[in-house]
Protein backbone atom coordinates (compact mmCIF):
# COMPACT_ATOMS: atom_id res chain seq x y z
CA UNK A 1 0.00 0.00 0.00
CA UNK A 2 1.49 3.66 -0.56
CA UNK A 3 1.83 5.96 1.88
CA UNK A 4 0.64 9.69 1.47
CA UNK A 5 3.82 10.81 0.59
CA UNK A 6 4.18 8.50 -2.32
CA UNK A 7 0.41 9.80 -3.74
CA UNK A 8 1.70 13.01 -3.49
CA UNK A 9 4.77 12.84 -5.92
CA UNK A 10 3.03 10.62 -8.34
CA UNK A 11 0.24 13.48 -8.01
CA UNK A 12 3.03 16.09 -9.15
CA UNK A 13 4.63 14.37 -12.34
CA UNK A 14 1.98 15.58 -14.85
CA UNK A 15 2.93 18.16 -17.57
CA UNK A 16 0.52 19.95 -20.05
CA UNK A 17 1.28 22.25 -22.78
CA UNK A 18 -0.71 24.16 -25.35
CA UNK A 19 0.04 26.31 -28.24
CA UNK A 20 -2.06 28.50 -30.76
CA UNK A 21 -1.26 26.86 -34.45
CA UNK A 22 -2.32 28.74 -37.59
CA UNK A 23 -1.60 27.10 -41.13
CA UNK A 24 -2.45 27.99 -44.54
CA UNK A 25 -1.91 26.25 -48.25
CA UNK A 26 -1.96 29.35 -49.46
CA UNK A 27 -0.20 32.03 -47.00
CA UNK A 28 2.84 32.84 -45.47
CA UNK A 29 3.62 32.08 -42.03
CA UNK A 30 5.40 35.48 -42.21
CA UNK A 31 1.37 37.38 -43.15
CA UNK A 32 0.46 35.81 -40.29
CA UNK A 33 3.19 37.53 -37.98
CA UNK A 34 2.43 40.55 -39.86
CA UNK A 35 -1.33 40.84 -39.55
CA UNK A 36 -1.29 39.51 -35.49
CA UNK A 37 1.62 42.01 -34.91
CA UNK A 38 2.63 39.17 -32.95
CA UNK A 39 6.48 37.21 -33.25
CA UNK A 40 5.61 33.50 -33.15
CA UNK A 41 7.64 30.81 -30.57
CA UNK A 42 7.56 28.89 -33.91
CA UNK A 43 6.98 28.85 -37.53
CA UNK A 44 7.37 27.13 -41.02
CA UNK A 45 6.88 28.02 -44.42
CA UNK A 46 5.20 25.58 -47.32
CA UNK A 47 8.00 24.07 -49.24
CA UNK A 48 10.49 23.69 -46.21
CA UNK A 49 11.72 20.43 -44.65
CA UNK A 50 8.96 18.88 -42.42
CA UNK A 51 12.55 17.78 -39.93
CA UNK A 52 15.41 19.87 -39.91
CA UNK A 53 17.68 17.37 -38.51
CA UNK A 54 16.78 15.30 -42.32
CA UNK A 55 16.32 18.24 -44.61
CA UNK A 56 16.28 15.45 -47.79
CA UNK A 57 13.01 14.23 -45.95
CA UNK A 58 9.64 15.07 -47.38
CA UNK A 59 8.48 18.68 -47.34
CA UNK A 60 5.61 20.85 -45.61
CA UNK A 61 2.38 20.99 -47.76
CA UNK A 62 1.37 24.59 -45.68
CA UNK A 63 3.09 27.24 -43.77
CA UNK A 64 1.78 27.33 -40.10
CA UNK A 65 2.46 29.47 -37.52
CA UNK A 66 2.63 28.63 -33.33
CA UNK A 67 2.35 30.73 -30.38
CA UNK A 68 3.49 28.91 -26.95
CA UNK A 69 1.02 29.78 -24.10
CA UNK A 70 4.25 30.56 -22.02
CA UNK A 71 2.73 29.00 -18.83
CA UNK A 72 4.53 26.73 -16.72
CA UNK A 73 4.12 23.02 -18.18
CA UNK A 74 3.10 22.42 -14.77
CA UNK A 75 0.46 24.42 -14.43
CA UNK A 76 -2.98 22.85 -15.61
CA UNK A 77 -4.11 22.73 -19.42
CA UNK A 78 -7.16 25.05 -18.51
CA UNK A 79 -4.76 28.18 -17.38
CA UNK A 80 -2.75 26.97 -20.82
CA UNK A 81 -5.86 27.34 -23.34
CA UNK A 82 -7.09 30.39 -21.32
CA UNK A 83 -3.49 32.52 -21.96
CA UNK A 84 -4.09 31.62 -25.45
CA UNK A 85 -7.60 32.51 -26.01
CA UNK A 86 -6.79 36.00 -24.26
CA UNK A 87 -5.14 36.91 -27.59
CA UNK A 88 -7.66 35.33 -29.35
CA UNK A 89 -10.57 37.28 -27.97
CA UNK A 90 -8.34 40.71 -28.20
CA UNK A 91 -8.46 40.35 -31.95
CA UNK A 92 -11.23 38.40 -32.68
CA UNK A 93 -12.31 40.09 -35.78
CA UNK A 94 -8.93 39.69 -37.54
CA UNK A 95 -9.09 35.93 -36.27
CA UNK A 96 -12.60 35.74 -38.09
CA UNK A 97 -11.30 37.42 -41.36
CA UNK A 98 -8.60 34.38 -41.26
CA UNK A 99 -11.80 31.57 -41.83
CA UNK A 100 -11.36 31.06 -45.24
CA UNK A 101 -7.85 30.46 -45.63
CA UNK A 102 -6.24 29.12 -42.69
CA UNK A 103 -6.98 27.02 -40.03
CA UNK A 104 -6.56 27.84 -36.46
CA UNK A 105 -6.58 25.33 -33.49
CA UNK A 106 -5.26 25.36 -29.93
CA UNK A 107 -3.40 22.27 -29.71
CA UNK A 108 -2.88 21.11 -26.18
CA UNK A 109 -1.15 17.73 -24.87
CA UNK A 110 -1.03 16.39 -21.35
CA UNK A 111 1.07 13.31 -19.93
CA UNK A 112 1.19 12.03 -16.56
CA UNK A 113 4.47 10.22 -15.87
CA UNK A 114 1.92 7.28 -13.86
CA UNK A 115 0.26 6.64 -16.67
CA UNK A 116 -3.00 7.84 -14.90
CA UNK A 117 -4.29 11.44 -14.85
CA UNK A 118 -6.65 13.88 -16.33
CA UNK A 119 -7.56 17.42 -16.85
CA UNK A 120 -10.67 19.67 -16.34
CA UNK A 121 -12.03 22.65 -19.38
CA UNK A 122 -14.49 24.17 -17.01
CA UNK A 123 -17.84 26.08 -18.03
CA UNK A 124 -16.48 29.67 -18.60
CA UNK A 125 -13.39 27.87 -21.00
CA UNK A 126 -15.55 26.03 -22.64
CA UNK A 127 -17.80 29.26 -23.31
CA UNK A 128 -14.99 31.02 -24.52
CA UNK A 129 -13.89 28.37 -27.08
CA UNK A 130 -17.18 27.95 -28.77
CA UNK A 131 -16.89 31.94 -29.42
CA UNK A 132 -13.62 31.55 -31.80
CA UNK A 133 -13.08 30.61 -34.97
CA UNK A 134 -10.56 27.85 -34.31
CA UNK A 135 -10.80 24.19 -33.14
CA UNK A 136 -9.25 22.21 -30.17
CA UNK A 137 -7.23 19.75 -30.46
CA UNK A 138 -5.78 16.84 -27.42
CA UNK A 139 -3.12 15.28 -27.25
CA UNK A 140 -2.36 12.38 -24.47
CA UNK A 141 0.79 11.32 -24.32
CA UNK A 142 1.48 8.45 -21.86
CA UNK A 143 4.73 8.48 -19.94
CA UNK A 144 8.24 8.25 -21.32
CA UNK A 145 7.50 9.50 -24.93
CA UNK A 146 10.25 11.08 -26.81
CA UNK A 147 10.69 14.27 -28.69
CA UNK A 148 6.11 14.59 -28.26
CA UNK A 149 7.21 18.27 -28.71
CA UNK A 150 8.40 17.75 -32.38
CA UNK A 151 5.45 15.18 -32.73
CA UNK A 152 3.10 18.00 -31.98
CA UNK A 153 4.60 20.25 -34.04
CA UNK A 154 4.84 18.11 -37.21
CA UNK A 155 1.09 16.37 -36.70
CA UNK A 156 -0.97 17.47 -40.23
CA UNK A 157 -3.97 19.99 -40.01
CA UNK A 158 -7.39 18.46 -39.50
CA UNK A 159 -9.96 17.49 -42.68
Amino acid sequence: MSSPEDETTFQDKKWSMAYLRIGSRTHTAAHVTAMLQTTPTDQHERGSPVRSRRPTTRVREESFWILESGVADDQPLDEHCAQLLDLVEEKLPLFQSFVPDYYMEIRCAFSSEGGQGGFVLGPDLLRRLTLVPLALVVSLYPPGLPEVEEDLLDSPPPE
